[in-house]
């Protein structure tokens, strides 16, 4: 939702926690994506893994249908949007970029396509080598990963490539260390572990992720296609482990079914936002909160509505692409 956000003209005190862990959502979402599938992974479990990834790309290919529609109904009707003026050939070839890249006309989904792709890599791993075998491979793959960032040359590899290509391609090995994370955290059982001594595991965890913000300025950057860096991926990790660690089930009802439902369509809060703020876009200049912490909210809200609504209409087929 923070893509919409203007942090230069709207930034007040009590939004500076969103702003730190803004960028920390990405590595979040990756490393939880395969500490909560790596058990299927680990295992082999071909008929899980093609139930996985059957889902994933059937979201993938319906969202960027959807795009590719909405922005041609847009362009035939009033000459406005991402295909405006272009000819029919250029309209089904970005439709084609972004089914094999997604950063075309939705370029967001590029997460999923890295998603897909290292689901497949790590699930070959496993069916093919000797689980210390592919230990090895995962602890040399995040070095690698390390030093391919921080020598620059995963940027020098994909930074002059073209807009749709350069971002999928050069964050693949930006996503190796929290992949690698969430199947090492799974394969051990890392989480059930550390949840035996929740109250100091909050404690180090919380005091670790304070001193890691605190200090950001003195662990090294490196060139980046906004994921790089040991920073982001220390800091995601342990945010993701602090929120596992919280006494869900001492919350209130209401609150937990509020988490709940949130959960089960942040898929399709996250394919439909895009599109969204698109349709509110000619709205911005006739209200105030427009590139404001608020206006990320309104989508927010009207994604999560938008993706019930699609859930209940379309029924089994809606469901697939929006939970």
């Amino acid at each position: 939702m923070c893509h919409f956000w203007n942090i230069k003209k709207d930034f007040y005190p009590a939004l500076k926690l969103f702003f730190i862990t803004k960028q920390m959502a990405v590595m979040t979402f990756m490393f939880t994506a395969f500490l909560l599938t790596g058990q299927s992974i680990i295992s082999a479990d071909k008929a899980k893994i093609r139930r996985r990834l059957h889902r994933l790309w059937v979201m993938h290919i319906a969202w960027a249908v959807i795009y590719f529609l909405f922005l041609m109904a847009s362009a035939f009707t009033a000459n406005k949007g991402h295909f405006a003026g272009k000819s029919i050939t250029d309209m089904f070839t970005a439709l084609a970029a972004q089914i094999v890249f997604g950063h075309s006309i939705n370029p967001v989904m590029w997460f999923q396509v890295d998603l897909m792709l290292l689901t497949v890599i790590f699930a070959a791993l496993y069916s093919s080598l000797r689980n210390r075998t592919v230990l090895a491979v995962i602890c040399f793959a995040v070095v690698f990963a390390f030093f391919m960032q921080y020598s620059g040359i995963n940027f020098m590899l994909f930074g002059e490539m073209g807009y749709t290509m350069k971002y999928t391609l050069g964050r693949v090995c930006e996503m190796i260390p929290p992949a690698c994370a969430g199947i090492i955290f799974a394969k051990y059982g890392l989480m059930n572990s550390i949840q035996r001594h929740r109250a100091l595991s909050i404690a180090l965890c919380v005091a670790v992720l304070a001193l890691t913000i605190i200090y950001a300025e003195f662990i090294p950057d490196a060139p980046s296609f906004g994921y790089s860096g040991l920073y982001l991926n220390l800091s995601s990790i342990l945010l993701t482990v602090i929120f596992c660690l919280l006494p869900m089930h001492s919350l209130p009802v209401w609150i937990k079914h509020c988490i709940g439902v949130i959960s089960q369509f942040s898929p399709g809060v996250y394919c439909t936002h895009v599109l969204v703020e698109l349709c509110l876009h000619p709205l911005r200049n006739y209200v105030t909160i427009s590139n404001s912490f608020t206006y990320c909210i309104v989508i927010f809200m009207v994604c999560l509505m938008l993706s019930f609504m699609i859930s209940k209409i379309f029924g089994r087929m809606g469901r697939s692409i929006v939970s």
